[in-house]
């Protein structure tokens, strides 16, 4: 498959936005808030979304994802263990940095380990606790007619460019930031290409290199 990534950064908290377009298709991930740039680039590249993938339930990772999933009539994806904290405000830190009550339901729960495809293009759920107990990774390797990079993975606010998300918010917890760490984001291919929350994309080779936390 061959993709192409757009990164939109948006919101309160100036967070990333990433679309994914292949094959006059494309899937948000964590569609921050701003719905109408969002939709204003997808009007402009022809496509047609197919999915809102959203790597953890902090407001400013969530908050157009409603107006985006009645617009195009598509479905809503989260990891599992992040239920609560989507729909509680004093846990997804809505009320907290912006005094609203926003919450929200995702239409399906992921399990780590499970294998997405969305016309044709795969993508893997990696389980990287830590910066909250349900924050998801979206790995995919399936990028063989790509020029630019062959392996991604989109890591939400789990790891930076040279830093990791925090863990001191609610159901973040720093024993098991490590463990995310050391057994999942150490592991990777060191060419794979990480596209995060917030900040510059960088590579697993870089990181393992520079990040005071992986080395």
């Amino acid at each position: 498959m061959k993709i192409e990534v757009e990164k939109l950064v948006l919101g309160a908290v100036n967070t990333n936005v990433y679309l994914i377009f292949y094959n006059e298709n494309c899937l948000i991930i964590d569609p921050s808030d701003e719905a109408e740039k969002i939709i204003a680039l997808v009007e402009a590249k022809g496509a047609k979304p197919l999915a809102i993938l959203l790597t953890h339930g902090h407001f400013d990772h969530i908050m157009a994802a409603p107006v985006l999933a009645k617009k195009y009539g598509i479905k809503i994806y989260a990891g599992e263990a992040e239920r609560q904290l989507l729909q509680e405000s004093t846990l997804n830190l809505g009320k907290s940095f912006l005094g609203v009550d926003f919450t929200l339901d995702a239409d399906e729960y992921l399990k780590g380990g499970t294998e997405l495809e969305f016309a044709g293009f795969k993508l893997k759920v990696i389980y990287t606790p830590g910066h909250t107990v349900g924050s998801i990774s979206f790995y995919s390797d399936d990028l063989e007619d790509n020029e630019k990079f062959k392996r991604v993975v989109f890591t939400g606010d789990a790891l930076f460019a040279g830093s990791i998300g925090r863990v001191d918010f609610p159901t973040g917890n720093e024993a098991t930031m490590r463990r995310t760490l050391n057994d999942v984001f150490k592991k990777m291919p060191q060419d794979t290409v990480v596209f995060s929350g917030h900040g510059m994309a960088t590579t697993i080779e870089r990181e393992l290199s520079h990040n005071p936390y992986l080395i």
